[in-house]
C-alpha cells in the first residue's frame, strides 16, 4: 500500500484514508477527513469507531441537553442519573478522574474543604441565596485564596453566575486572538 491510498470499507461505503499506518475517517457530520484517534470507540461498528467525530458528538449531546426535550427528559430522570453518576464516582475510573481533577486545581479542592469543613463544625452558617432567599445555597468563591469568603446562591442561581463568568473568560479570549 502507497502513501495516500484510499480503502473503500464496504460495509460502511466510506473511505478509510491509509497514510504511513496512519488510519483517517470521514465524520459523517461536518464531512471531513479526521485522524481514526479523533473517533470514539463503537463495538457495533465493523471499524469500531463512531460514525461522527469526538467534536461534532459532543456538539450533538449539548445541543440535545439545551434543547426543550432534553431539559424535560434530564428532570424526569433526575433520580437515574444522579444515581448513575454515584455509581461512576466508585469505579477506578471515577476515583482516577476526581484525583486528575484535585491535582489539576489544588486551589479550588482546598478551599471548598475548608468551607466545608468550617459548615461541619459550626463555624460557618449557611445563608439563604443573595438573589431569592432560598435557604437551600452553595458557597460561591470569587477568590480561593479567601476560602471563607463565600457568596452564597440557590443552586440555580450560582449555575447563571458561572454562566456569566465563562462569558467574560470566552470575550476576553476572543480579544487576545
Amino acid at each position: 500500500m502507497e502513501r495516500g491510498d484510499v480503502l473503500v470499507n464496504k460495509e460502511l461505503e466510506r473511505p478509510l484514508v491509509v497514510n504511513n499506518k496512519n488510519m483517517k475517517k470521514r465524520c459523517t457530520h461536518c464531512k471531513k477527513i479526521k485522524d481514526i484517534s479523533e473517533f470514539n470507540l463503537d463495538n457495533s461498528r465493523p471499524d469500531k469507531k463512531t460514525i461522527r467525530c469526538k467534536y461534532c458528538c459532543k456538539e450533538s449531546s449539548l445541543k440535545w441537553r439545551r434543547s426543550t426535550l432534553g431539559k424535560k427528559w434530564t428532570k424526569d430522570n433526575r433520580k437515574r442519573i444522579n444515581k448513575t453518576n454515584k455509581k461512576y464516582i466508585q469505579t477506578e475510573k471515577g476515583k482516577l478522574c476526581r484525583i486528575r481533577n484535585i491535582k489539576k486545581y489544588p486551589e479550588k479542592y482546598k478551599a471548598r474543604n475548608t468551607l466545608n469543613s468550617n459548615l461541619a463544625c459550626g463555624k460557618i452558617k449557611r445563608l439563604p441565596c443573595k438573589i431569592c432567599g432560598n435557604p437551600k445555597s452553595e458557597g460561591h468563591h470569587d477568590d480561593y485564596s479567601k476560602p471563607l469568603e463565600v457568596t452564597w446562591y440557590c443552586r440555580k442561581h450560582h449555575r447563571e453566575v458561572h454562566k456569566k463568568l465563562r462569558k467574560k473568560e470566552l470575550l476576553a479570549k476572543k480579544k487576545k486572538i
